[in-house]
């Protein structure tokens, strides 16, 4: 099976790095937690992205597990 290919936008990055830094603040290795929570995540939008739920238009929605946190995407 093939894979889609997701790009990252900055302005998602950014908001990755702040969350990280964040929880690595309240707890060490937390944002590394985070990190690698978010990355499974993308991950599982790469192999099928139509998993996940259509919440407006064209955009798909999938939580992050273990953080309040959601991957937006179309």
């Amino acid at each position: 099976m093939a894979k889609f290919q997701v790009n990252i936008l900055e302005k998602a990055f950014d908001e990755i790095e702040k969350s990280k830094e964040y929880y690595e603040c309240a707890q060490v290795n937390l944002g590394v937690s985070f990190t690698k929570e978010v990355f499974s995540i993308l991950e599982t939008i790469e192999i099928n992205p139509y998993l996940f739920p259509i919440k407006f238009n064209n955009l798909r929605e999938a939580a992050v597990k273990k953080f309040p946190f959601v991957v937006i995407f179309e």
